[in-house]
């Protein structure tokens, strides 16, 4: 999947939209040793969204509910449980829990153009690599595997061995394209996904399905790579 973003990063590169807004995934190296035995890069200077998310979470909304993934996991298994009655309850627990991610780049830079390079950052990678993991169907995106880059502001995606839709055959199924959370558009400003999350979402697809044919070329080979099994 490095390799995928490798050349995903040379496509976006060579476009002039894509390239002037300065789009890219941030990745690390991985050096296969065997079957099942490898190599990861440590990615210094960051953090995982999970961590930093339950400590803001306590300490700018107190009142907030506790516990609310655990909650609505437990709606989920209940006897009465339909997609109808998941939603409301989705609804009623949002009214108690609201997003903190804006004070993320408050924290980390105190002077207004870091903060404004920081989040803009944040935006452009966050709509680069949603588009890119939907056309690659990469699932497990939880806050644990989304780390954050401490001196930039981007993200970083980690554990990426659930990809081609493999999400869709969990016991409960990932219908969702990306992660796209009430926090995670929090961070991108007033604005939300409009502006330049859109602007950049856009391009990023543009230039994917106009060199779909060298993506889907590399694609083909790791679908019967004899390193990893692809439950597909």
């Amino acid at each position: 999947m490095e390799q995928v973003f490798d050349l995903v990063n040379v496509v976006l590169n060579r476009d002039v939209e894509t390239k002037r807004r300065n789009l890219y995934i941030r990745g690390y190296k991985v050096i296969p040793l065997a079957s099942q035995a490898g190599i990861l890069e440590f990615v210094g200077n960051t953090t995982t969204l999970k961590s930093w998310l339950d400590r803001a979470h306590i300490r700018y909304r107190p009142n907030d509910m506790r516990n609310i993934v655990k909650k609505l996991a437990e709606q989920q298994k209940s006897p009465g449980s339909t997609p109808e009655a998941n939603h409301q309850f989705y609804v009623q627990c949002m009214k108690n829990f609201k997003p903190v991610m804006r004070h993320y780049f408050t924290e980390i830079h105190k002077t207004p153009i870091a903060w404004f390079r920081t989040r803009l950052n944040y935006t452009r990678s966050v709509a680069t690599t949603s588009i890119v993991g939907h056309i690659l169907g990469l699932g497990d995106r939880h806050t644990s595997n989304i780390l954050m880059d401490n001196s930039k502001g981007e993200v970083i995606h980690i554990d990426l061995g659930v990809a081609f839709d493999q999400g869709k055959l969990l016991p409960v199924p990932e219908n969702v394209p990306f992660r796209m959370t009430p926090d995670m558009v929090d961070g991108m400003g007033i604005s939300g996904t409009n502006g330049v999350f859109q602007r950049c979402a856009e391009e990023t697809l543009r230039v994917l399905r106009d060199e779909s044919d060298v993506i889907m070329t590399v694609l083909q080979v790791f679908r019967y790579d004899p390193l990893y099994n692809w439950t597909m």
